[in-house]
């Protein structure tokens, strides 16, 4: 490597796969079976509870640990362990009055086996568990109620049985007594000094000041009762039967049902809207029905596709870059790819470097739900890019490998543009190899040659060295390609036709601010506004311009990995002409990835979140959407924040 310039190789890779957006070969075509309507993750996990959150939003959560976010919700992790829990039964969340930034904010998930998770990136505390006391219940928990101060909770089981943690006071339960049928879930008064239990005959059970408003024990039902919801004000109750069926007591309102209609899965539980005006019903197979001013809300969460959705297996992704195509489909890009046997299972494939899968336009303001994995005609996953090719690190007994590090569409093409980062592995040890550029027609499958440089180096920081990638096409037809190091980003770019021309490269370095470019690489600056503001695990840039509002500064934006457990910066470029930097990017100051981090400080490893990515066709024109790879699950998962 050199402190001057920097060395490209030009190789083409002799077996390149020509990737067909529209080929039978690699197959790309829509899904013929939708799935779970708004998108829980896969088939393998059932979702067993939904509950309302403090901003409007809902929590489902499901048998094996996810927690899957609608509307405002805030993901604050899963009990996705290293390994299986017991299969989780409920969800309790703080109560809407606790929306101040002092009060605990969070969840707790029980197990059946009376475990309770608290998530690490939330606020809300553990005051214990069965497990923890060494008590076996007589019976399966089946729910779990928390306190409006968030400072205990409760656990039913199906006996009937009622366990009180923290601040919880016990009032009564029906352990030890006998009963028609089992219990099925529980509900806490508003001031927290009493709570309803439910059975599947649709039997109520009150204790302490909750007051029985009347039940369907003893009336015959067409389906199963499977759980309940009170209203804001404790004066009333709905219970919700498998069949959809709704039954108001007290002072809640009726305000629709599934009963009657036919279900692709039975319901298994509901929420209340914040208001009590509304709620949600969930099936087993994710679908939401929303009645009253509970709204459809948009689901936000892991990144999901086909094969997750449609035969149960866990496909795990590390990082993901989307771009949308001249047809209007989305293009996503992953990194390193596996593929197992539901959650816990033993991988059945895996693809070193990359994977890539297609979907439909994007909506504004929601995950993508419905992926198509590029496979083979057996349905196995592909890679991506051409086999990385390095004479080098072959010669030395190593693997090359390569990894995307970001997309751009040319506009009015079926072209696209494809950074990546080259590595060698060598054993245990894996090699920073420089980083290449690629275009590839998605019409004809075409890949054109590959350019390949070495990092380059600067020279104020004898040991940072930079590869580009995150290229966006700017208004004057040049392609922008961004690097990073603890120093700063920096900026070159290349006409869009001549991004595997080496000789074309120029890099911002400063000396007049405006259109201040060279050709050597060892001159350039960071860019305005991004100097020591932080350690840089990370960066991704792209062009929000049509996303913005009318009028609003910025045209591109940046998310800057600060640390691997999830911290994160935006920065947002100076103004709407394009390189005018006169003046510094706006920097959003540091927030951390929410499902990250650990509460004592020491992240462990399954808590780590990497490769924060921007997404301008699924931003709104106040909420940024930013992907992350979760190790918790390993998964990418994606996120809105207000920019």
């Amino acid at each position: 490597m050199s402190s001057t310039k920097s060395r490209f190789r030009r190789t083409v890779a002799a077996t390149a796969t020509a990737l067909v957006l529209v080929s039978s070969a690699v197959v790309l075509g829509m899904p013929t079976t939708a799935g779970a309507v708004n998108g829980f993750p896969v088939s393998g996990e059932s979702p067993v509870a939904v509950r309302v959150a403090d901003g409007g939003g809902i929590f489902v959560v499901g048998s094996e640990g996810e927690v899957a976010t609608y509307g405002d919700a805030t993901y604050y992790g899963g009990a996705n362990l290293a390994t299986p829990p017991a299969p989780i039964s409920g969800i309790a969340t703080t109560a809407p009055n606790l929306s101040t930034t002092s009060n605990p904010k969070g969840y707790w998930l029980s197990g059946r086996d009376g475990s309770v998770y608290n998530q690490p990136s939330g606020t809300v505390q553990f005051f214990g568990s069965l497990p923890s006391l060494h008590i076996t219940p007589s019976a399966p928990i089946v729910g779990i109620a928390g306190t409006p101060d968030a400072k205990g909770y409760w656990l039913v089981g199906a006996d009937g049985g009622i366990f009180a943690f923290g601040d919880a006071a016990f009032y009564g339960s029906k352990g030890g007594s006998p009963l028609n049928a089992p219990v099925v879930g529980m509900a806490a008064t508003p001031d927290g000094k009493g709570y309803w239990l439910v059975a599947s005959d649709g039997g109520i059970f009150a204790y302490g000041d909750a007051a029985f408003y009347g039940s369907k024990g003893g009336s015959p039902l067409n389906a199963p009762v499977v759980g309940m919801a009170a209203t804001p004000d404790g004066k009333g109750y709905w219970l919700v039967a498998s069949d959809g069926g709704i039954f108001a007591y007290g002072d809640a309102t009726f305000y629709g049902s599934m009963g009657g209609s036919p279900l692709n899965a039975p319901v298994v539980g509901m929420s209340s809207s914040v208001s009590g005006h509304g709620y949600w019903l969930v099936a087993s197979d994710g679908g939401l029905f929303a009645f009253g001013d509970a709204a459809s809300l948009p689901y936000r969460g892991r990144v999901l596709s086909a094969v997750e959705k449609n035969s149960g297996a866990s496909v795990n992704r590390d990082c993901g870059f989307s771009r949308k195509l001249q047809s209007g489909s989305e293009l996503w890009l992953f990194c390193d790819t596996a593929v197992q046997t539901g959650t816990w299972g033993t991988p059945t494939q895996q693809l070193a470097g990359n994977s890539f899968a297609t979907a439909p336009p994007a909506v504004a303001g929601a995950s993508p739900t419905t992926l198509v994995d590029g496979t083979n005609g057996s349905g196995g996953l592909v890679n991506y890019l051409p086999p990385a090719a390095d004479p080098t690190c072959t010669a030395a007994g190593g693997t090359p490998r390569s990894w995307p590090s970001g997309t751009a569409a040319v506009p009015n093409s079926p072209d696209v543009i494809v950074s990546y980062d080259n590595a060698c592995l060598q054993g245990s040890n894996l090699l920073p190899g420089g980083w290449g550029v690629l275009v590839h027609n998605t019409q004809t499958g075409a890949w054109s040659a590959t350019t390949s440089a070495s990092m380059w180096q600067v020279p104020s920081s004898g040991d940072t060295w930079i590869d580009l990638k995150s290229p966006v096409i700017d208004s004057a037809g040049n392609v922008d390609f961004f690097g990073y190091s603890s120093l700063g980003l920096y900026l070159a770019r290349v006409p869009a036709g001549s991004v595997t021309s080496p000789s074309s490269y120029q890099w911002w370095d400063g000396t007049a601010q405006v259109n201040s470019w060279t050709t050597n690489p060892a001159s350039a600056l960071p860019l305005p506004g991004t100097t020591s503001l932080f350690e840089i695990e990370g960066a991704s840039v792209d062009n929000f311009q049509s996303v913005l509002p009318a009028g609003g500064q910025g045209q591109y934006v940046a998310a800057l990995s600060t640390f691997l457990a999830g911290p994160y910066s935006v920065l947002r470029s100076p103004d709407l002409i394009h390189w005018a930097i006169d003046t510094a990017w706006a920097n959003s100051g540091i927030a951390t990835l929410t499902g990250c981090g650990h509460p004592s400080g020491n992240v462990p490893l399954q808590w780590y979140c990497r490769a924060a990515t921007v997404h301008p066709e699924y931003s709104t024109s106040s909420q940024l959407a930013i992907s992350w790879y979760s190790t918790s699950d390993q998964h990418v998962r994606m996120t809105f924040v207000p920019y």
